[in-house]
């Protein structure tokens, strides 16, 4: 069976609206906007960090999107309920499962086959891929928007950077790449639209000479 698209997830919500009552998990909470601020931020770092998590998170915005197209659009009279209706929803539930499961595998598969970085750290430091050296320097909790300069330091020697900004949903704000050194400025249109007070969640990617990547933690930033 193929792995199912967005038009099956469109009209598994349509066929059986059973399926359309609200989901209690964080992941779902957060894609809909009803966690506490704090909560919020939390969990979208802890899926920075987390494949698993991050995977949650992607199925729960596409069943959010599927749901909120359905609702939106006029009900339709079911006319058969029936047994072929009931396998093909549980067919579509299982692949999405199962396409799930054989990312995480996969993603898996692919971080342990990677090559170690010549310089190997032994102390925890370096995780599945997670380099905790990397920190924000002094001074990055608050920053303006038109000085808006992120810096970090403790990554690998002779390493270039991607940078990525999110909001606490997860939503992309900016990204640079192959950065040559630990910093790196915003440009204010990039942050234009963002009200005073927003908080953003900001990581980078260490990429060493081996093309090894390490990841940062996240990181939190607030716009003045």
């Amino acid at each position: 069976m193929t792995e199912p698209d967005a038009d099956d997830l469109r009209q598994l919500f349509r066929d059986d609206p059973s399926l359309g009552r609200a989901a209690d998990s964080d992941a779902h909470g957060l894609v809909a906007g009803s966690l506490e601020e704090d909560d919020a931020l939390a969990l979208a770092a802890s899926a920075l960090d987390d494949p698993d998590l991050a995977l949650e998170l992607r199925v729960a915005a596409a069943m959010e999107s599927a749901r909120a197209e359905a609702a939106s659009s006029a009900p339709a009279p079911v006319l058969d309920l029936g047994a072929q209706r009931a396998r093909r929803t549980r067919m579509v539930v299982t692949a999405l499962v199962a396409a799930a499961a054989a990312a995480v595998v996969f993603l898996a598969v692919f971080t342990a086959s990677r090559p170690p970085p010549l310089e190997e750290v032994d102390d925890g430091a370096i995780r599945a891929g997670v380099d905790k050296r990397i920190v924000p320097t002094d001074g990055m909790k608050t920053l303006p928007r038109d000085a808006f300069e992120l810096r970090w330091q403790g990554g690998p020697t002779d390493a270039t950077y991607d940078l990525f900004i999110t909001t606490s949903a997860l939503a992309p704000v900016y990204q640079a790449l192959e950065l040559p050194e630990g910093a790196h400025r915003v440009s204010p249109d990039a942050l234009a639209k963002l009200p005073a007070g927003t908080t953003l969640l900001w990581r980078v990617v260490a990429v060493t000479e081996q093309g090894r990547r390490l990841h940062s933690t996240a990181f939190e930033v607030t716009v003045e």
